[in-house]
């Protein structure tokens, strides 16, 4: 009895696509259709809508996870809460039945915990959501204040009605890579030079 086995083409052979539609990327599959969307290989995308004017309403959220005060509060608040109970990151996952790694993530600002997480999360801590929520609005009113204090930032307050928005963006973002590069040096044990 013998036994056939068909070859698969070559890797070098096959021809690679991203889709148009989906942007899926995948090897051209023998009927010239999107294996996600099912629409023809060869078929051009309809012309995208101009763009909108960018208002207030439909302007897009710029902040990203790991920027804002806010996040940075969460983040504080949870690790305050958890250490004030001596228990580790793996205490406290265990106790919310989720993954030690996003216990991390959240304290680290790495992730956004959703509504569902904060109130998993408080009854993990054995305290009412509405603490929780109360103990993050302390503490981003503290840092709001804090960063006010500073003397370089209250120097630059007074001339940021001035500045456009592209300005806004480098300053926010320079100032955000000095802080980092000054935490990390602190970390390290190193001064600034």
């Amino acid at each position: 009895m013998a036994i056939a086995a068909i070859a698969p083409a070559p890797a070098n052979i096959r021809e690679v696509f991203r889709c148009l539609f989906c942007g899926l990327n995948q090897y051209v599959p023998h009927d010239r259709c999107c294996r996600r969307c099912h629409l023809s290989v060869d078929a051009l995308p309809e012309p995208a809508p101009p763009p909108t004017p960018a208002t207030p309403e439909n302007a897009p959220h710029r902040g990203t996870p790991k920027s804002g005060s806010a996040l940075s509060a969460l983040a504080s608040v949870l690790r305050e809460l958890r250490v004030e109970r001596g228990w580790s990151q793996r205490e406290l996952a265990r106790r919310q039945r989720i993954p030690r790694t996003y216990v991390s993530k959240t304290e680290s600002m790495k992730c956004v915990p959703t509504l569902t997480s904060l109130t998993r999360v408080a009854a993990a801590l054995e305290i009412s959501p509405r603490e929780l929520l109360q103990r993050w609005e302390r503490q981003k009113d503290k840092s709001r204040n804090d960063l006010a204090a500073d003397p370089f930032i209250s120097l630059i307050i007074p001339h940021l009605p001035a500045l456009g928005d592209e300005q806004r963006r480098i300053l926010v973002s320079r100032v955000a890579e000095l802080a980092g590069r000054s935490i990390r040096l602190a970390h390290s044990g190193r001064t600034a030079a």
